[in-house]
């Protein structure tokens, strides 16, 4: 009669500490929150002369930029501001400077880090939806 019991006791402790494993893990975060909605703001075409000095070299570019979803009026009403910002760090290039796919990637953090004291973590990420260097 006692065996009966001790297993009952011992299935009972068991069943606690499982359970209790349980709420732990379903506490825990198993995927991390989905990032803030985000929304799209042309800053429309721009045509640019480079800075090479030994021939006229042109970049023609579309950037967009990704913002958070509930900034997009600000950006929209300060795309001016992004524009000169951009046009600044662009044309202190050479075409040799942005020719490559890897030339494009910095120039786009260059011009996140351009744009970063001025509208501080507004801007999630750049895209050109037109890039071409002539």
């Amino acid at each position: 009669m006692l065996m009966p019991i001790a297993a009952l006791a011992l299935l009972g402790g068991g069943g606690v500490l499982v359970l209790r494993y349980q709420g732990l893990r379903s506490k825990s975060p198993s995927t991390p929150p989905p990032p803030p909605p985000v929304a799209y703001v042309d800053a429309k075409e721009l045509t640019l002369r480079l800075a090479d000095t030994d021939a006229e070299h042109y970049i023609k570019l579309d950037p967009v930029l990704a913002v958070p979803a509930d900034a997009v009026d600000s950006m929209t009403d300060r795309v001016p501001v992004v524009r000169d910002r951009i046009v600044s760090v662009v044309s202190a290039h050479t075409a040799a400077d942005l020719a490559t796919p890897a030339g494009a990637q910095r120039l786009k953090e260059q011009i996140r880090r351009g744009l970063a004291p001025e509208f501080q973590s507004q801007v999630v990420d750049i895209y050109f939806s037109e890039y071409l260097v002539e």
